[in-house]
């Protein structure tokens, strides 16, 4: 049996709110705010596939694990976010830069496995210069400030990072329950990749230089 860890917990606690709020909302209107995305649930089936997905037990599982998942399940486009910057700003999906690719990043800021990868990018950030990095959580801006504070990120220019706060666009776009997911994106805005999240901090960076 698959011991629950603290974080595995909140997790579990943040999807059944959201499982909440959805259910609430059903039998109106189903898109959400502005920018018109429709509900985008996946079944029983592709939710046990993307909860199973947790860190590899040994070197050898790792060793066979693929370097990304299957994304033909995912709509291909930039989701509509609307996220609140650590400088106070607000930034949404129409204010990237169309000329660079696009690193999204979903993490939460009290997560062990998010923490051990935004530690090993930030190492590496110089060389994703012609990359734009979006780091987006639902968490607090205070614990999103924090979180920035020890890794100084947002002093490199072609990185942002900020909260969606409660409004679970980016997250019911992937219906995330598994941090942090990493997806890549071509010029065009267009989904090229998701990497694995079972692989190992530095393996997940290397996959992003490789580019």
């Amino acid at each position: 049996m698959a011991i629950l860890t603290p974080c595995k917990l909140k997790i579990i606690a943040w999807v059944l709110l959201v499982s909440i709020f959805s259910a609430c909302a059903e039998g109106g209107n189903r898109q959400v705010g502005e920018a018109g995305i429709k509900d985008n649930s996946v079944d029983a089936a592709q939710l046990d596939s993307l909860s199973s997905r947790t860190t590899p037990d040994s070197a050898e599982d790792e060793a066979h694990e693929l370097d990304t998942i299957d994304i033909s399940q995912y709509r291909k486009e930039v989701p509509p976010f609307k996220i609140r910057l650590v400088d106070g700003k607000g930034y949404t999906y129409k204010e990237l830069d169309k000329t660079k690719p696009l690193i999204l990043i979903y993490f939460q800021p009290d997560c062990p496995e998010c923490q051990a990868f935004t530690a090993a990018l930030s190492k590496r950030l110089d060389q994703l210069q012609r990359q734009q990095i979006l780091m987006i959580t639902f968490e607090d801006m205070h614990a999103v400030k924090a979180f920035d504070g020890t890794y100084k990120l947002s002093g490199h220019p072609n990185l942002k990072i900020g909260s969606e706060g409660y409004t679970f666009i980016v997250q019911k776009y992937y219906q995330i329950e598994h941090f942090p997911i990493v997806a890549c994106f071509d010029s065009t805005g267009t989904l090229q990749r998701i990497l694995n999240p079972r692989l190992a901090p530095e393996k997940l960076v290397d996959l992003l230089l490789a580019r």
